[in-house]
């Protein structure tokens, strides 16, 4: 189901942006079985390519294989050139903008995410490729001929249990089991720790007990919660132009 509340009453929002911002929005997911979208601003200010405000949220939304339970998003003063597309021009953005947002994801909706080349599996092999590097290992150099095939993933109170399956050299299979607790360290920085892993001896060439991960400095995370039933997250990313 779409839902538009544009502020605007003059018509120009509900005929040509909501709509387009709307099948913009579902282009980008598998499926989105309900959104809403609010756009706050004037024909002057659309006409001049600035929006004040716009908050979008969806549920029940699969992107690149990733399930969703819930997504609020909300950006204010974005800068477009518009004018510019309306002579025909694709949509761009002229200035950075910050998005503040949360989401939330079950433990069933995870396990639905771990297919080949999801974005769920992507991450976790990421991290596995982090994992590698800081016990000493090669492991852009073991990625590069194989990747794993995660199939489990199980949460606790903030604590996580990942399992999978690696193809190795002679038609070996290498089992992976790594247990972890996670926690936000600072806005842009997650830490793995206590960490343990189970894996084929010298596959990790060094004892490894912790793992901090850099997010980048355009995220800006305020709130990360597991439990056995899902995962919770809010914060701000900033989107560049």
């Amino acid at each position: 189901m779409d839902m538009t509340s544009p502020t605007s009453k003059h018509g120009l929002i509900s005929r040509v942006l909501s709509p387009a911002l709307q099948l913009w929005l579902r282009s980008q997911a598998e499926d989105i079985q309900d959104l809403h979208l609010s756009i706050d601003a004037g024909d002057r200010q659309i006409l001049s390519g600035l929006i004040p405000h716009v908050a979008v949220q969806a549920s029940q939304a699969t992107y690149q294989g990733l399930h969703l339970s819930q997504i609020d998003l909300e950006a204010q003063t974005i800068h477009t050139n518009l004018p510019q597309v309306l002579r025909r021009k694709p949509l761009r953005l002229l200035e950075p903008i910050l998005v503040t947002g949360q989401l939330q994801i079950t433990a069933q909706e995870l396990r639905d995410s771990l297919i080949p080349d999801g974005l769920l599996c992507q991450g976790l092999t990421e991290l596995l490729r982090e994992l590698l590097k800081a016990s000493g290992a090669e492991g852009d150099r073991l990625l590069a001929t194989s990747v794993p095939q995660w199939h489990s993933i199980i949460l606790g109170d903030r604590q996580l249990t990942l399992s999978a399956t690696w193809p190795q050299p002679h038609d070996f299979q290498a089992s992976l089991n790594i247990d972890s607790s996670l926690e936000r360290v600072e806005g842009h920085l997650l830490r793995f720790h206590p960490l343990t892993i189970q894996a084929p001896d010298g596959l990790f060439p060094n004892p490894l007990n912790s793992l901090e991960i850099e997010l980048g400095t355009e995220v800006a995370l305020q709130q990360l919660y597991l439990s056995p039933e899902k995962v919770f997250c809010m914060g701000q990313i900033t989107v560049l132009p």
